[in-house]
């Protein structure tokens, strides 16, 4: 903190207003793809969990295990993906068109 108590920006992370962070449009768009990785972790953890009480261990049984499991966290993960990827495309068109600015 500065002598005033505010906060120091970090560069190129976002703006701090009052304490709070605010990310731009590319530190959404990872923080995105980060959940859509955890969520299919997730989802292949359920079924190993689900799989642990299993005297031996097959393709065939993980692949049941999966289907037990269902596709939700799937459906939410490639939700969380598309908007991770749509938020990175977007927060580095607008730097391409903000430097385009500063040349001018």
């Amino acid at each position: 903190m500065d002598k005033k108590g505010r906060i120091p920006a970090v560069r190129g992370c976002g703006p701090w207003i009052m304490g709070v962070f605010f990310m731009n449009n590319k530190g959404v768009g990872a923080v995105f793809c980060l959940i859509a990785a955890l969520l299919m972790a997730a989802k292949y953890l359920a079924a190993a969990i689900f799989m642990s009480g299993v005297v031996s261990w097959s393709g065939d049984l993980f692949r049941s295990g999966l289907e037990h499991v269902g596709s939700p966290l799937s459906i939410a993960a490639v939700i969380a993906l598309v908007l991770g990827v749509a938020f990175l495309v977007w927060g580095i068109v607008q730097d391409v068109k903000a430097s385009e600015k500063k040349v001018r």
